[in-house]
């Protein structure tokens, strides 16, 4: 069934010394055309709404965006899991949906997209939403695509809406108000470290404190990051994966990592009978594009409540400093 679904270089009118990201460009151009889903709900993408708020120091984008309510609203429990078919296997996706093989991941166009090109690439075998094994992947595939997009990872709890398969996603790293900031974050940023030849800096002037990585050095960066995971596990004392949201870029010959460590999957405004926003940040949330699947919502919501609902499933700014303390402390036995 796989290789039904795979694209062929002969669809895409093409040959094999293209870049991949040149590639991923005439795939998406591909099923634009030949996958009716898809068109039409980039069709209806060039009508959301969008609004700025602004504060001291960032910004934050609000997307009224109603195609996105299954993924804002997916139960994620064991139970639902197991009586529904796994939509990211090859034999469950839509008939004229195809698929770019990229190593052991598959690019599929997202058919209910937040970016104008939007992305969700599955492992090919089915297997758990994982973080730590699948580090070399998201090395492998954010160098591939090169600096205009970011790939990114939601962990189980933190936003994935099929936490039994595992996936990245990508999109358009203009999209994300985040990397308009970054380096002036970055620059402006007390808690900065050095292992392996990664810089790592601690980001706590923003909505949701996150971690910075940048390096050139693959190996180091691996055994950093996995490092990194280690002192979240510790912290959160958890044999599980900690909550988190990862996002992914190469540029100038270095990969970017932004971390988010995360303390819930949603905030309380979401289970709030008389109040409630339907609300439930992931990384492109936490990137500054929050996603507002209800036009109520979309109209009502304050900056304030917008704030604070972020704030709510983040790490707090203590706690990311007492992580930072730790790691630099020990830091040595690496």
């Amino acid at each position: 069934m796989i290789n039904e679904k795979i694209v062929s270089d002969a669809e895409l009118n093409t040959d094999s010394i293209l870049r991949f990201d040149e590639k991923v460009e005439l795939f998406f151009r591909h099923q634009l055309k030949s996958f009716n889903l898809l068109s039409q709900n980039y069709g209806k993408l060039e009508n959301v709404e969008e609004k700025i708020f602004s504060f001291d120091k960032y910004d934050l984008k609000i997307q009224f965006n109603p195609e996105r309510v299954g993924s804002s609203t997916a139960e994620v429990d064991e139970k639902t899991i197991s009586n529904r078919k796994c939509f990211l296997c090859p034999e469950n996706l839509y008939p004229d949906q195809k698929a770019l093989k990229f190593g052991e991941y598959l690019f599929l166009c997202n058919p209910f997209p937040i970016f104008k090109r939007h992305f969700t690439i599955p492992a090919v075998q089915h297997m758990p939403q994982q973080f730590k094994s699948n580090i070399d992947g998201l090395l492998d595939i954010s160098r591939a695509l090169g600096e205009k997009h970011v790939l990114f990872y939601n962990g189980p709890g933190c936003g994935a809406s099929a936490p039994d398969h595992f996936h990245f996603q990508a999109g358009d790293k203009s999209s994300l108000p985040l990397f308009n900031m970054l380096d002036r974050m970055i620059n402006s940023a007390e808690l900065k470290m050095t292992i392996k030849e990664t810089n790592i800096i601690s980001i706590t002037n923003y909505a949701a404190p996150f971690i910075y990585f940048e390096s050139q050095e693959r190996a180091g960066l691996k055994e950093t990051i996995k490092y990194v995971f280690n002192s979240l596990s510790q912290l959160f004392n958890t044999i599980d994966e900690p909550g988190m949201n990862v996002l992914a870029f190469y540029e100038k010959d270095n990969w970017k990592i932004v971390l988010f460590p995360r303390i819930k999957h949603r905030p309380s405004h979401y289970f709030d009978e008389e109040n409630k926003v339907v609300f439930s940040p992931a990384s492109v949330d936490l990137s500054g594009l929050c996603i507002l699947p209800r036009k109520r919502d979309f109209d009502s919501i304050s900056k304030e409540t917008l704030r604070e609902m972020i704030y709510e499933v983040a790490i707090d700014e203590k706690k990311m400093k007492n992580l930072f303390k730790r790691m630099q402390s020990s830091k040595a036995l690496l």
